[in-house]
């Protein structure tokens, strides 16, 4: 036996394991209790202590009994265990205390174990040896470490990852897309932009996402997410239009929310209040969205607003030909014309030294050409011709490495990067095919 823990006050009962991590529970001859101011001494067995294996757990150092049920299994060799001992017949045969190193418990299966498992607390240490190499070949390397003794020695890899833990599960019937928003401007103007239905909104009083957005077919809906997943009422956010779908939301400057719908772009503030809302003045439906967490934009064929993008501080909507530009604090416009209708568009700020410049990539129609235009002003940077007979169906401005790249997709499965160099207002591009 390596260490033990008493589970009664009177010492009756007793938990014992080895090194192995064989758990057993002992049964003492007797057991002592007071009445009526005196000591009386039961004997329960006749010549020797009943033992019970319970199941197996890591080598343990030290065995904690806390209470109904519930036992801490402690170990510098392997991982930390919390077990619930369970209410059980056991079927497993006792022995005398004599004969209890005789008993090899190598056969017991799940279905003979009397412990469940709670909780597992992970142990590298003892870390006796280690070595790092780049398994897959991606540049990154990986820690492997031989870890534990005992019957706890493992092979263990380290990766530098981001964790994922299970909060909650919800059916969501009619849910179209997934994406992140938060409040962090920084993450905002260095992100690339993207077309999704639900929206983890993070406000600058949360330290993390705080409200779910979810675009269904027919409605919004607005989730807490900060304790259970809940699903607030329309009249707990008034300034969230909750019965028709959301084409975009997410964090503004100010500790504010955006919210586009098919009619309106509507700002809300901290408390789910409306602050502003802005309409088109003739009465035109919002389409589709690509949303980009860089700067907004919302583009229409004919009168009706098709796409937009937001990078937090700014808006931009295309109407028809017509990019208008709003700044989300202090509502000031501006518009400029493109030449015809807008097929797709990508926005992102660009890193130049100390400054960030947003740029705004717009493709047409009716040209074979990609545009790019310098926000706030909404004035033309540059223009690409694509070539061929296929236009640009999906833009995105990406950063890797140092370099910004302008990456056009075409209808018929061809994709051609350009290299940004802004200070000389040029695109150097490349193709390469990708077929469909």
């Amino acid at each position: 036996m390596k260490c033990y823990c008493q589970v009664d006050a009177d010492g009756h009962r007793y938990l014992l394991s080895d090194y192995l991590g064989s758990f057993f529970l002992s049964l003492c001859s007797f057991m002592s209790f007071f009445s009526k101011g005196r000591m009386y001494v039961v004997k329960l067995f006749e010549n020797e202590i009943k033992v019970e294996l319970l199941g197996k757990t890591s080598s343990p150092s030290a065995i904690s009994y806390l209470d109904n049920g519930y036992v801490y299994v402690g170990s510098k060799m392997g991982d930390s265990w919390l077990v619930k001992l369970e209410n059980k017949r056991s079927t497993l045969t006792s022995c005398a205390f004599t004969n209890m190193l005789r008993y090899i418990p190598f056969g017991l299966d799940e279905h003979n174990s009397f412990l469940t498992i709670v909780a597992k607390e992970g142990n590298l240490g003892p870390i006796v040896d280690f070595c790092a190499l780049d398994y897959d070949g991606l540049g990154q390397d990986q820690i492997v470490t031989c870890s534990g003794g005992d019957a706890d020695g493992s092979l263990k890899i380290m990766l530098n990852s981001l964790g994922v833990h299970h909060m909650a599960a919800l059916r969501l019937d009619g849910l179209t897309g997934l994406n992140s928003t938060t409040g962090d401007l920084h993450s905002l103007l260095l992100s690339p932009s993207g077309s999704t239905d639900l929206w983890a909104i993070k406000r600058q009083s949360a330290l993390y996402d705080d409200l779910l957005c979810l675009n269904f077919t027919s409605r919004t809906a607005i989730l807490s997410i900060t304790g259970e997943f809940e699903e607030l009422s329309p009249e707990s956010v008034p300034g969230f239009l909750c019965t028709v779908t959301s084409l975009y939301c997410g964090a503004i400057v100010g500790n504010r929310m955006l919210q586009v719908t098919e009619r309106s772009a509507r700002v809300i503030g901290p408390q789910f209040e409306l602050i502003r809302e802005w309409t088109p003045e003739d009465g035109r439906t919002v389409l589709f969205i690509t949303p980009a967490p860089c700067v907004s934009i919302l583009s229409t064929v004919e009168s009706r607003i098709t796409k937009v993008a937001c990078n937090g501080r700014e808006l931009v909507l295309v109407l028809g030909r017509r990019l208008v530009h709003l700044n989300l604090e202090t509502w000031q416009s501006k518009s400029a014309d493109c030449e015809h209708e807008v097929a797709c568009v990508s926005v992102r700020a660009v890193s130049e030294g100390d400054t960030c410049l947003e740029y705004c990539a717009v493709g047409l129609w009716e040209e074979a050409c990609v545009v790019v235009y310098k926000l706030p002003e909404l004035s033309v940077l540059t223009k690409r011709s694509i070539g061929g007979d296929y236009i640009a169906r999906a833009l995105l401005i990406a950063r890797y490495g140092e370099h910004d790249f302008l990456f056009c997709a075409l209808g018929d499965g061809t994709m051609i990067y350009y290299k940004f160099h802004v200070q000389d207002e040029i695109l150097k591009g490349d193709q390469v095919d990708l077929k469909t």
